[in-house]
């Protein structure tokens, strides 16, 4: 923690020093110049911490899209009446909520992110431009991009964003060697499909002409709204992951820093449970209190793990099925279809 003295005193107007909040808590005296270190670490992380929180906003609305598309292929296999009109309507008003949401929760994550890392205290506007630059290239590459940030502008403004969907049942045969002895190889496949009808963004003159040109151009008179969702989810998840990359070796080097500083103050202080704060006087001889407790500061991001999975998310697939294991028992009919 460097060269540090211990003072029990009442702190005097231009003091600076490491403490509890708690009365009567040891007092540790550092110098301004490591105040200011200590204070620019917790900034920074404070600041990356926010971006993370942004994203991982982005990241769960995301995940909700994709769990009321299970949910309703479920509703709709056990529905209890053939009048499914009551069952339509309440996912179409789901289906709008969640896109709605997604469409902000990603629309907050662009254009907050880059104001927080303006206000980094280390080279800040390298690190800002470096992720504008990195979404103006996601924006400038990904018809799909291009189109959601349309349909944002478009639900926000024009009329609610899903164009429709159809739930579907196909019965499926594996068609495999590996399957010729089952007396039934057949299942029943339920699909949820969500569409986006292209003429009505097309007839939004308010969004970019560009982009309207470009849906001219397709013969296909609606866009499949999982494929969207999940490569523009997958082209922010891919400007994220590169941010934090960059800012890897800042981000543990502050760490380590307030780590440091709350294990030295543990250690002289003997009071392993206490919060440890960044404490200065002002002019006014009033004590102003930073949190720079190094129990919350963990050395590693938390979404890092995340962004690189949904980077990958149009090759995913979710899927109840039973499967054929050699080890585990699942029945020994052969009437449905069970996969290896």
């Amino acid at each position: 923690m460097g060269q540090v003295g211990l003072t029990t005193s009442k702190a005097t107007m231009g003091e600076f020093y490491l403490s509890a909040r708690t009365p009567g808590s040891l007092q540790v005296s550092i110098s301004e110049k490591h105040w200011q270190k200590l204070n620019s670490a917790r900034e920074f992380v404070t600041s990356i911490r926010q971006c993370e929180a942004l994203f991982s906003v982005f990241a769960e609305s995301v995940s909700e899209i994709e769990k009321l598309m299970l949910t309703s292929l479920v509703d709709y296999s056990l529905s209890e009446t053939d009048d499914l009109t009551g069952l339509f309507q309440s996912i179409r008003t789901r289906a709008n909520l969640r896109l709605l949401t997604l469409l902000t929760a990603s629309r907050c994550y662009v254009d907050q992110v880059p104001q927080i890392l303006g206000r980094l205290p280390n080279d800040s506007p390298s690190h800002r431009d470096f992720f504008k630059e990195s979404l103006s290239n996601a924006f400038d590459e990904s018809f799909e991009y291009r189109t959601m940030d349309s349909l944002r502008n478009h639900g926000q403004h024009a009329m609610l964003p899903l164009g429709g969907f159809s739930l579907s049942s196909s019965n499926q045969s594996p068609g495999d060697e590996d399957f010729a002895n089952y007396q039934e190889p057949s299942r029943q496949r339920i699909t949820f499909q969500p569409y986006i009808k292209k003429e009505v963004l097309i007839n939004n003159k308010e969004l970019r002409a560009a982009t309207r040109k470009e849906l001219e151009f397709l013969e296909q008179p609606y866009l499949d709204l999982k494929h969207f969702v999940r490569t523009y989810s997958a082209d922010i998840a891919k400007c994220h992951y590169k941010l934090l990359v960059r800012l890897t070796s800042l981000f543990d080097e502050a760490t380590v820093l307030l780590q440091d500083a709350c294990g030295g103050w543990r250690q002289t202080s003997e009071a392993e449970s206490q919060y440890v704060h960044l404490f200065r006087t002002d002019t006014t001889e009033d004590k102003i209190s930073q949190f720079i407790d190094g129990h919350f500061y963990h050395s590693s991001f938390s979404t890092k793990r995340m962004a690189s999975s949904m980077s990958a998310f149009q090759a995913r697939y979710f899927s109840s099925e039973i499967n054929t294991r050699t080890n585990t028992y699942a029945g020994g009919s052969t009437k449905y279809w069970k996969p290896k």
